[in-house]
């Protein structure tokens, strides 16, 4: 979410690098990948 003049504006990270570089550009952290909830994992058994 990006606000310029008191408009908001709302644009999904449709990757996970834009996902990477949000985390970075607006947090200031560099992450190796997306963080999952705890209890998942990044693949599903049998996949």
């Amino acid at each position: 979410m990006t606000t310029v003049d008191g408009e908001h504006t709302e644009l999904p990270l449709a990757t996970e690098a834009e996902t990477l570089a949000a985390c970075r550009d607006h947090f200031g952290i560099t992450l190796d990948r997306v963080p999952r909830p705890s209890g998942t994992s990044d693949s599903a058994p049998g996949v």
